[in-house]
């Protein structure tokens, strides 16, 4: 196997790893007052090799498996104020274990302190986000959520240039 397969297969269980816990929940766009939607994703991802602290690469005792399935939803309230949920459910296959479960339920309320159109500069919102443990085997190593309830509260920019590229970014903590 190249290093080029073996970076790429390391990289996927990675981000599959990492994902589920620092996914950015929040968008300065929200939806239209009384409009909404739902989005459906699924994941899969699997790995037979690691990056260890060193750099350097080790083969895994045996093939690491996640598949994930989300669903996510947005309903605007307000001109400027929006709710967002993301809940789901993922199956983990490594080292001869497995688990299954939900996701963790993260729930949040986005305030846009600031719009584009209106100021000619960026928008800028506020998110404030709940998260509810979901039911997986939290003493596992590969973990699916971030095995505990929690709050998160975040700052978002973003702006549209030209009608044609948006730029944002996210900011926050979690407890």
């Amino acid at each position: 196997m190249n290093n080029t397969r073996i970076l790429r297969a390391s990289a996927v269980a990675a981000v599959a790893l990492l994902t589920l816990s620092t996914w950015a929940q929040g968008t300065v766009w929200l939806p239209a007052p009384g409009a909404g939607s739902i989005t459906a994703g699924y994941m899969a991802a699997s790995a037979d090799n690691k990056i260890g602290p060193d750099g350097n690469s080790a083969r895994l005792p045996t093939s690491f498996d996640q598949s994930t399935f989300t669903i996510q939803g947005s309903y605007g309230i307000s001109d400027a104020i929006a709710l967002d949920a993301t809940w789901g459910r993922s199956t983990v296959d490594f080292a001869g274990m497995s688990d299954s479960g939900t996701i963790d339920l993260n729930v949040g309320l986005t305030w846009r302190v600031l719009d584009e159109i209106v100021s000619g500069g960026p928008s800028i919102a506020l998110r404030l986000g709940a998260i509810a443990q979901g039911s997986y085997d939290v003493g596992a190593a590969w973990v699916i959520g971030d095995s505990a309830d929690g709050t998160e509260l975040s700052a978002i920019i973003g702006r549209v240039f030209d009608n044609r590229i948006a730029l944002s970014a996210e900011v926050g903590s979690r407890v």
